[in-house]
């Protein structure tokens, strides 16, 4: 079992460390709709009052429930809308 990670310092060095060894692991598309849809969520953390990491279920659980309410189904087409206003 992993050791909890307790800090923001703990959470962004095991976060880089990450980075650092997922480097090009993935297409750039993939590592673009990541960033995008962390970006999503920090900027919804921040408008909402919510810790963005370590995020609780309950957190989590609002993102979800607060995504549900802006996205019609019609929308998404099989790939959803990117917020930098890129095609996927």
């Amino acid at each position: 079992m992993l050791p909890a990670l307790t800090t923001t310092d703990e959470i962004a060095a095991k976060l880089a460390e990450h980075a650092r060894h997922a480097r090009g692991a993935y297409s750039s598309e993939t590592e673009r709709a990541v960033r995008n849809d962390t970006s999503i969520f920090s900027a919804w953390c921040i408008d909402n009052d919510h810790q963005m990491l370590p995020a609780s279920a309950e957190t989590l659980v609002a993102y979800i429930d607060a995504m549900s309410e802006t996205v019609e189904v019609e929308e998404w087409r099989g790939v959803p809308p990117m917020a930098d206003g890129a095609d996927p």
